[in-house]
Order: C-alpha cells, then sequence, then structure tokens
C-alpha cells in the first residue's frame, strides 16, 4: 500500500512484498502509518511522529488521515493521540521462505532416513521389476554403483563410474558376444559395411520419410553418426511392473539410426527383394521338377508325398521348417539308385584290384616282377592310388604312368618301365601290409601330413569306415590267388631291373621270340602251346592227362618206378622241397618259382608196363570221390545286393549298404578335401558319375572355396540346413503359429510358392547352380518371396500388430545359452 508522512491516506510507504512483518490493521484497510519494525513489534500506537520546528513541535499527521490533531503533541514531543497497538504478521515472502526451510529439513530428514534406514531399497526403487529380474539380489545386483554410497550416485549420475560400471551385470547373464555394447552386437566395421549398403539403395526405396524424422533430423544432425557404444537401458527400461515387456520399443525408437525411415510396416516398408536364402540349398532337390513331372509319373503312383508336412515339419520352438530323413522322404523311389539295382556297369566300387600289365614287354626288357596274373585286363583304381602315394616315389612313378597303356608296353620309355615296375612292386607292398598290419597299415597310409601333399588323411575313427570293415578272410582269399608267391616276393629286393633298361624296339622289327620254355615266373600265366594242359604227364603225348602211355591201359597201374599213386611226389632229386602228397598243396616260396614237372627217364619211359595179370585191379568203390558241392545260382555282386564286399575275377569291389553308408561317405569326404587324385584319375569322378554307384553326389552338394577355384578344402552338405537355436540373425519367423492362418488358403503356397521353370532351358537352371561351388553364387531356390502386401493383411495395429521386434532382432549372433559349470560332489568313503 502506498501512503505515509505527507501522502493522502495515512498508510505510510512500509509495506514491500521482501519484509518480513505486516501490519496488523491493513486487512481493515487502516495500517498503520508506520508499519511494524524488524522484529516484529507494532510502531503505529501514535497517529504521527511529531516534529520539532525551532523550539515547538508540530503534529505531522497527514490530511488524509484527519490533519493536524487539535491537541497537537505533548511537550515531550510525543504524540497526543494514542491508541492499542496491533499485531503485525508475516508476510506472504516470509511465509514461503519458512514453509521452503520446513520443506527442505523433511526432505533432508528422509533422506537420511532412506539412506540409513533398513528398507532403504524399497523406499528408493521407483517401481517393481519385471518378472525376468525378480530374482536378483538387490538394487546393487544390476547398479554397480548402489555400494559406493551417496558419492558413488553423484558420479554414476553424471557419467564418472569408474570404468566396469554400466552393462558390466547384465553380460553377466546374458552373454551377446565379445560385441556386445556395440549396435547389433558386431563390429563397426561390419556395422559400417552395412550402412554402405543401405545408403546405396537408398534410392530404390520409394518412401517418404516421416515429417517428426525430418524434423529430428534437424534438430540433432549428428544424431545417427556411429557410436562406440549402446548401453542396454537405452532399449530395455526396467521398473515398469512384473508384467511389462522388456523388448517393448517406442513407436519410431529403431527408425532413428536407420537409413531406410517410414511411417509403418504397412505404409513404406521396403519390400522383400533380398533372396528366400543366402545360399543355395546343401540337398539338391528341385522342387518344381519334382512337382511337375515325377510325381506325376506312373512309376510314383502311391509314393509320391501328398503335402508338404510330409518331408517338411516345425522345430521344437516352431520357428524353423526340419527336412525330415531319407527313409522318411525318398527312400521309395530312390532306395534302388543307391543299391544299384537296374544301373548299367558294376553296382560296386572298384577299391583294389590287380592292374594289368603288358608281361611278354616287360620279360623282354629284362624286367621281373615276380609273380603276376597275365590275364588282368584292370586298372590302377582311384583308392588304391590314394593309399599307394603315400611313398614319394610311388607318387612319381604313378604321374609317370598317367596316359600310359599299361597293357601295351612296346613303346614305352625306359623310366616308363621303371615307374611300372616301381607301381607294380608297391601294389604287392600294399597287399601284403594290408594282411600284415591291418588297420594300421590304412591309417599309416592315409594319415595326415603325408609328404605327397595330396589332402589331409582321415582321422582315427574313419580307418575304419575307409576300409568298408573290410574282413581279413576276403583279402587274405584274393591274395593268395593272385599272388601265391607274395611273400617271397616281398622278402627279395623287388623289382629286379637290368641296367641299363632297354629302350623300345625300333618300328618295324619283328616282335620278340616267343619263350621255349613255358613261363614259369607266373604261375597264373597261360599255359604254352608245347603243354596245352597243365595236368598233362611229362613226356609222350601230352594232349591230354588222359590219353594212354605205350601199353599202359589202365591210367592208374602203377608204372616201373614207385608210381602207385597219380598223387603221389616223384622219387629221387625231382622231388619238390615241400610234401607234394597233394598236388593242390602250395609250395614253399623258393619252390614255387623253380618247380618243374617231373621228368621220366628214358628207358622207364620206353619200357613195357607191368603184367596187368599180376597187378590186382582197383575197386571202383576205392576211387577218391570228389566231395558234391552247390554251385550258387547267381553272381557274387547279385549276392551281395545287401551291401558289402565281393571279389570279382582280379578286384575287390565295394557294394553300398544303403543309404548312408560310412565307406562312400568317409571316401567322398577325402575326395571332396582334395580332388585330385594322381595316378588314378580324379576320385571324385568315381561318385559323381551318373551312373556312380550309391549316387552320393546327385543330391548331396559340395561346397568349394569362394575363389572358384577347384583346388584347395571342401565341403560335403551330408544334411540339410542344421537348425542352430543359438543363431540369431536379423529377420526371426516363427511358422508355427501361422499354420491355422494358411491353412484354407495356399498352403504353404501361401509365402512359398513354387517358380515353374520359363522356356526350355529353364528346366535345368536349378541343378546348374551346382556345376561351380561357390554356394553363394547364383542362388536360385525355387520359391517365390514373401511379400510386405501379405505380411501386413494381419500384421497391422489393433491385429498382429507391426512393431519392429516382432520380426527383427536387435542383437545378431551367436549365444549360446549359459550353463553353471557345477563341480561334481562325490562322497568320500563313510560320508
Amino acid at each position: 500500500m502506498t501512503g505515509g508522512p505527507g501522502k493522502a491516506g495515512g498508510a505510510g510507504s512500509y509495506d514491500r512484498p521482501d519484509r518480513k512483518w505486516r501490519c496488523g490493521r491493513l486487512a481493515l484497510g487502516q495500517p498503520c502509518p508506520r508499519g511494524p519494525d524488524a522484529t516484529g513489534n507494532c510502531q503505529g500506537a501514535a497517529d504521527c511522529v511529531p516534529v520539532r520546528r525551532g523550539d515547538r513541535w508540530h503534529c505531522t499527521r497527514p490530511a488524509s488521515a484527519g490533519g493536524p490533531c487539535q491537541a497537537g503533541p505533548l511537550p515531550d514531543g510525543a504524540c497526543s493521540v494514542q491508541r492499542p497497538p496491533c499485531v503485525p504478521v508475516r508476510s506472504l515472502s516470509a511465509l514461503r521462505r519458512r514453509i521452503t526451510r520446513m520443506v527442505v529439513v523433511a526432505v533432508i530428514g528422509l533422506v537420511m532416513i532412506a539412506l540409513t534406514g533398513t528398507d532403504r531399497e524399497a523406499l528408493l526403487s521407483p517401481g517393481p521389476l519385471t518378472f525376468q529380474h525378480s530374482v536378483v539380489g538387490g538394487c546393487a545386483g544390476c547398479h554397480q554403483g548402489f555400494d559406493d554410497g551417496p558419492a558413488g550416485w553423484v558420479m554414476t549420475a553424471f557419467g564418472m563410474a569408474p570404468e566396469g560400471h554400466g552393462d558390466a551385470a547384465c553380460h553377466t547373464c546374458h552373454d551377446l558376444g565379445d560385441h556386445a555394447e556395440l549396435p547389433h552386437s558386431r563390429p563397426a566395421a561390419v556395422t559400417a559395411a552395412l550402412t554402405d549398403v543401405a545408403q546405396a539403395h537408398r534410392a530404390e526405396h520409394d518412401t517418404e520419410t516421416p515429417f517428426e524424422f525430418r524434423v529430428s533430423g534437424w534438430l540433432f544432425a549428428d544424431a545417427d553418426a556411429p557410436t562406440s557404444s549402446v548401453g542396454c537401458a537405452t532399449c530395455h527400461r526396467e521398473h515398469r511392473g512384473v508384467e511389462a515387456h522388456l523388448t517393448e520399443m517406442p513407436e519410431g525408437a529403431c527408425q532413428t539410426c536407420h537409413t531406410a525411415q517410414f511411417a509403418s510396416f504397412a505404409n513404406g516398408h521396403p519390400e522383400f527383394d533380398r533372396p528366400l536364402f543366402n545360399r543355395r540349398p546343401r540337398i539338391a532337390f528341385d522342387h518344381a521338377a519334382h512337382l511337375d513331372r515325377h510325381f506325376d509319373a506312373a512309376e510314383s503312383a502311391g509314393k509320391a508325398p501328398e503335402s508338404c508336412t510330409v518331408c517338411h515339419l516345425p522345430s521344437d520352438d516352431g520357428r524353423a521348417m526340419l527336412t525330415a530323413s531319407f527313409e522318411t522322404m525318398c527312400a521309395s523311389c530312390h532306395q534302388a539308385d543307391i543299391a544299384g539295382t537296374g544301373s548299367i556297369g558294376p553296382a560296386g566300387l572298384r577299391f583294389l584290384a590287380v592292374p594289368g600289365l603288358d608281361l611278354r614287354e616287360l620279360k623282354a626288357r629284362g624286367v621281373d616282377i615276380g609273380a603276376w596274373p597275365e590275364w588282368s585286363e584292370e586298372p590302377i583304381s582311384p583308392f588304391m592310388a590314394r593309399l599307394l602315394v603315400a611313398d614319394a616315389s610311388v607318387a612319381a612313378a604313378l604321374d609317370r604312368l598317367e596316359g600310359l597303356d599299361l597293357l601295351d608296353l612296346r613303346d614305352a620309355a625306359p623310366e616308363d618301365i621303371r615307374a611300372v615296375a616301381t607301381v607294380a612292386f608297391a601294389v604287392k607292398r600294399l597287399i601284403g601290409d594290408l594282411l600284415a598290419d591291418g588297420v594300421q597299415a590304412a591309417e599309416t597310409r592315409l594319415a595326415d601330413g603325408a609328404p605327397d601333399q595330396r589332402g589331409a588323411g582321415p582321422t582315427a575313427d574313419q580307418t575304419g569306415a575307409l576300409l568298408g570293415y573290410l574282413p581279413m578272410d576276403v583279402l587274405a582269399a584274393a591274395a593268395d590267388e593272385w599272388f601265391p608267391s607274395l611273400a617271397s616276393d616281398l622278402s627279395r629286393p623287388f623289382p629286379e631291373l637290368p641296367d641299363p633298361i632297354p629302350g623300345p624296339k625300333p618300328a618295324g622289327t619283328d616282335a620278340p621270340a616267343p619263350i621255349a620254355a613255358p613261363d614259369q615266373s607266373t604261375i597264373l600265366a597261360a599255359p604254352s602251346d608245347a603243354q596245352s594242359d597243365i595236368l598233362a604227364p611229362p613226356s609222350g603225348d601230352q594232349s591230354d592227362i588222359l590219353a594212354p602211355v605205350p601199353d599202359q591201359s589202365d591210367i592208374l597201374a602203377a608204372p616201373s618206378a614207385d608210381q602207385s599213386d597219380i598223387l603221389a611226389a616223384p622219387s629221387g632229386d625231382l622231388a619238390p622241397a615241400v610234401d607234394q602228397s597233394d598236388i593242390l598243396a602250395l609250395p614253399s616260396a623258393d619252390g614255387l618259382n623253380t618247380f618243374q614237372a617231373p621228368k621220366v627217364p628214358a628207358d622207364e619211359a620206353l619200357a613195357p608196363p607191368p603184367d596187368t595179370a599180376q597187378t590186382p585191379p582197383v575197386a571202383r568203390t576205392d576211387l577218391a570221390s570228389p566231395p558234391m558241392r552247390i554251385e550258387p545260382n547267381v553272381t557274387p555282386e547279385d549276392w551281395m545286393r545287401a551291401g558289402g564286399w565281393y571279389r570279382g575275377e582280379f578286384a575287390l569291389r565295394y557294394r553300398p549298404t544303403g543309404h548312408a553308408d560310412p565307406f562312400m561317405r568317409a571316401w567322398i569326404d577325402i575326395a571332396a578335401a582334395k580332388p585330385q587324385t594322381e595316378g588314378g584319375g580324379t576320385l571324385l569322378s568315381v561318385f559323381s558319375g551318373a551312373q556312380a554307384p550309391g549316387t552320393c553326389l546327385r543330391c548331396h552338394s559340395i561346397d568349394r572355396p569362394q575363389d572358384g577355384t577347384a583346388a584347395g578344402t571342401g565341403g560335403v552338405n551330408w544334411s540339410p540346413m542344421d537348425y542352430d537355436p543359438d543363431i540369431r540373425t536379423f529377420v526371426r519367423f516363427a511358422h508355427a503359429p501361422h499354420f491355422s492362418l494358411v491353412a484354407e488358403s495356399g498352403g504353404c503356397q501361401t509365402c512359398h510358392a513354387v517358380i515353374r521353370p520359363d522356356g526350355p532351358g529353364g528346366a535345368t537352371a536349378f541343378q546348374e547352380q551346382y556345376l561351380q561351388g561357390d554356394p553363394t553364387t547364383g542362388v536360385i531356390a525355387g520359391f517365390s518371396q514373401p511379400t510386405v502386401a501379405t505380411c501386413s493383411q494381419c500384421h497391422a495395429p489393433g491385429q498382429a500388430g507391426d512393431s519392429c521386434t516382432q520380426c527383427h532382432a536387435y542383437h545378431v549372433g551367436t549365444f549360446p545359452t549359459p550353463t553353471v559349470p557345477t563341480r561334481m560332489q562325490v562322497p568320500l568313503p563313510g560320508q
């Protein structure tokens, strides 16, 4: 209020907002002219404060208050008009200050109680945690600075916390890799590369950036700059209740960092323009060809699947669609292909074989390789070549034999002859090692780090599979037939080569003259013209063993010598070193190569036979009758139609036992790891032909290095896509919840429509992608892409929802579920 000495109204000029006290009569409109003092005492008991002028006191009451009083001032200068003092009251500003102080004191008191009380955590908590985090033990479980006291809280609040505070507690339970704090849990370089790709394709997405994002970009121009880390609490907000969803994000929160920004999923989301798969299918199964051609064939009646779910079933978590087994999907049509039923050519793989050699030319060159089957025409099998190349010298010999006709060595150079002899002895050594050492010999020859640099060998547990669990008796019987003197041959320094080896004869010269004596170095050689029957007697007419000698009416008659038994050993020095009481007995190693038919002296050969009258006739019942035997009605290959080992004339063959045959798988793995196998052609070609036994590579693809080279390590896809629930990608989709939505429409083809080939060449486009090794080049999945229009029919606000986190994951990578390394507590005896 205005007023004071010399002003109308007499209210005084003391009333100010910042004063602590106000006059008690102010509310009545008659405030004291002077108002209360600083201590709150009333100064308005008199109407005025007289003023002395000279020797007199004059009244100073203003005219607004009634003018000078009639009595005037008292002689002592006091006002003559006195009244009771008022009770001053506090001003509004003083009351505010007082209440503020009280509130501050109360707050400080409450804070002190909260900081020092036993229930301080409950008092400080902004709200309950989600049920997933409800077991966290107190505030310190997540807030590392909580136990540091008020000083630590202040430091944490202002970003001054020591290193290690922040998201470390989250990583204790949530293992998101080494880059968990970086965007998408990926290295910064990877994220930058993805950003560059997105910016390069930004113009392809014809979407308008919403107004709010444009304004945000103007206000926060550096908001999309690369950041070193993103805290967990940036996206995952706690203390919002027990049933709150930690992965829920505000609308548009994800797009603040992304290049392509749009209003909603149905309005502006980029179309699904990337391939359905980032690599070609591991199993080369052409859906279009099977649906349109194979399943409609008459021979597929009752075998073709009636629905997609026959072959594809959801995983346990309902996210991925897994492929059923071969027995469920393919066996009804393709089991016969694997077994080789009706195939052109042998149904078994030639594993060990005696290669056919030009033995006449080797003998003419003076090369002695010991006993060798003369009638073999087998080539060197790739499997045998892989076992032989463990020796560097043999590997070089096999390299030299490439393109050389082993059955015609007339034009072979001396070094070629040497290579042939080296390989021949290596074949014998291989069979001998396998007979002597078995699996250990194969492990040695197929061990890792072989000096031939032809690919790493198998592990120890693969050796049994690589040998196909070959029975020892099968190999021993084959060795006895092929190389009866194998032990003797291996005990000598074979091969025996002349020095120097003669070169080929000049063109136009006659062939080497035939050897007069029969070839005794090869026990299996064909008989010479002079002795057409190996069982012919040593003298006389040798065309037939049953032809009678002069004057010998009975072949069983005893000759002049002690020949009472045709099977008895000859007498004298002509007897072999071993017991020859059995014509089928195996001679010794030395005797085998020196064995000759016994010779009868001339005088005995021409002597008349003894009197038959004096010789008692041999009863028919005394003749040794050969035991009866059952001759098989099927070939060895047909007999092993269920799979396993069988022996041809000069080769051991293996017939696949069915799908996932361990022998086939082990050798294909080696062939894919290093396809070029010197000395035996390409090992991989044995399995990749159209009529290859097992037909494994018709379906199982091989991945090569991405540089496209044929050399180097390759991997065989023995299984379809292996679903790993620990792998998280940017897109997450669960198939199981969608089954009921598409059941009445097109089923699986609502989203995955089979693409039919266009034109005559399109039918092979799917298979042509497997002609090159890189599985990520020229991918043809055989299905169309799902569209945004299809998904947005259900994924919209008010229906299934269209938030980003429904279909997209932020953290990508492989994140296995953490386990607890609990030690096994073994109780001690007596406890």
